[in-house]
């Protein structure tokens, strides 16, 4: 069986990486868990990115919190599979709308598990890190992202209406300790 690994993205996926982003469409279309990716006009600037976006004390913007991103990528053929954001701390938006992990998994790839998969890993990075409650949200309308959570023990704490994207969201609360 083809192991699968959670990873810091680095430039030796930068071809997985780009056909990952093309797999979303070439528009300016938001690809959740990564990071800005969408708006990169190379793979270095977009790793620049995330490297000062890791630490408060070089965040570029500071409306924005601290944290890491990583790749799913299946070992066999080094695709990747999907990717998570995990932030360290919840501003105002993200404790309303956005939570401590964004995530998303490849379209071709999706129905197969691997958002399960994906959630568990970076839940475990949350807690090698010491967030011991995590919270995940989804678009109202995401069943898939939905049985995602439930599958990784989410709890459903309410629904709030995000009103920059005009969408009900769910907001799910994981104990990770």
């Amino acid at each position: 069986m083809t192991e699968i690994n959670l990873l810091r993205p680095s430039l030796a996926f930068e071809k997985a990486i780009l056909t990952y982003k093309s797999e979303f469409g070439e528009s300016d279309q938001l690809i959740n868990g990564a990071r800005m990716l969408h708006t990169a006009a190379t793979i270095i600037e977009w790793l620049t990115n995330l490297s000062l976006y890791e630490d408060q004390a070089t965040l570029p913007n500071k409306k924005y919190v601290p944290g890491y991103q990583f790749i799913l990528v299946r070992t066999g053929d080094h695709k990747i599979l999907g990717m998570s954001h995990l932030r360290t701390t919840l501003n105002e938006a993200l404790l309303s709308c956005g939570g401590h992990i964004g995530y998303s998994i490849c379209p071709s790839e999706r129905g197969r598990g691997y958002g399960k998969l994906l959630l568990e890993k970076t839940l475990n990075e949350a807690k090698r890190i010491g967030i011991a409650r995590v919270l995940v949200t989804c678009d109202e309308t995401n069943i898939g992202s939905e049985k995602v959570i439930i599958r990784n023990n989410g709890r459903l704490e309410n629904r709030v209406f995000d009103p920059e994207h005009q969408v009900w969201v769910k907001r799910y609360w994981i104990d990770n300790t």
